[in-house]
C-alpha cells in the first residue's frame, strides 16, 4: 500500500422495482444480470482500490461474500429488506443494502448503522420490519500505522428529482405547451422539493452522527 489511499465508489444497481409484496419486479433478464455483475467484480480486480464504497448491493449477503474472496474485509449495512425473520419473508428477492470494502492492512471493522430516513421499524439481515423506503448510512474505522485512525462512511440517499433551475424551466415550458396543467405543475414542483428536504435532513443525521464520533475520537 502506498502513502495515498485509492478509494472507490459505485452504485452496484439492483435492479429493482416495487411490483407487489410478494417479489418485486426485476428489471432486466438474470443472464444480463450476472453477466453485468461479473464485469463489476472484473473491475474491481483491475482498480484495486485500497477502500470500495459500494450501494444498492443485492443480495447483499451473497455478493459480500464475493467481494470477501477478493481478498477485502467487508462491512454491511442492510437498507431495503421488507418483512423477513431469520431471512424468510416478502418481498422475498429483496435484500440490499451498503458494503464498504477495504484491505485487510487498514484493519477496518464496523460501528453502526445509522437510520437517514423513513419510517418507525428496522432492518437486517435475518430480520425486518420495514414497510416504506428506508435509508441508511455504515460507519466503520481503520486504524493503520501511516493513516492512523480513519472514519469511513458509505451511505445512499433518497433518491428523486433535484430541484434546480434547468427543472424548473423544464417544468414551465411543460405548463406553457400545455404538457402539464397548472395542478400538475404544482404537485410535480411540491414532489420535487419534498425529495429535496428529504435529502437535507438525511444529510443532517448523517453529519451529527460523524460529529459525535469526532468528539469520542480520543
Amino acid at each position: 500500500m502506498s502513502d495515498r489511499l485509492k478509494v472507490l465508489t459505485y452504485n452496484c444497481w439492483h435492479a429493482l422495482t416495487a411490483q407487489n409484496l410478494v417479489q418485486f419486479r426485476e428489471l432486466e433478464p438474470a443472464g444480463r444480470k450476472a453477466e453485468r455483475y461479473k464485469i463489476q467484480i472484473e473491475n474491481l480486480k483491475r482498480i484495486n482500490a485500497d477502500v470500495v464504497f459500494l450501494q444498492e448491493v443485492s443480495p447483499i449477503q451473497d455478493r459480500a461474500r464475493e467481494f470477501e474472496s477478493l481478498g477485502y474485509d467487508v462491512c454491511t449495512q442492510v437498507d431495503q429488506s421488507g418483512l423477513k425473520a431469520f431471512g424468510f419473508g416478502f418481498p422475498m428477492n429483496l435484500s440490499t443494502g451498503l458494503v464498504i470494502l477495504a484491505k485487510p492492512e487498514l484493519n477496518i471493522k464496523k460501528l453502526f448503522g445509522q437510520k437517514l430516513s423513513g419510517n418507525p421499524g428496522f432492518t437486517g439481515v435475518d430480520f425486518s420490519f420495514q414497510v416504506t423506503e428506508n435509508r441508511y448510512a455504515v460507519f466503520a474505522s481503520s486504524d493503520h500505522a501511516d493513516f492512523g485512525r480513519t472514519l469511513f462512511v458509505c451511505t445512499h440517499l433518497h433518491h428523486g428529482t433535484e430541484n434546480t433551475e434547468l427543472i424548473e424551466s423544464m417544468l414551465k415550458r411543460a405548463l406553457g405547451s400545455n404538457l402539464l396543467n397548472a395542478e400538475e405543475y404544482e404537485i410535480s414542483r411540491a414532489e420535487i422539493r419534498a425529495a429535496d428536504l428529504r435529502r437535507k435532513n438525511e444529510l443532517d443525521i448523517l453529519f451529527s452522527a460523524v460529529h459525535v464520533f469526532e468528539k469520542n475520537f480520543d
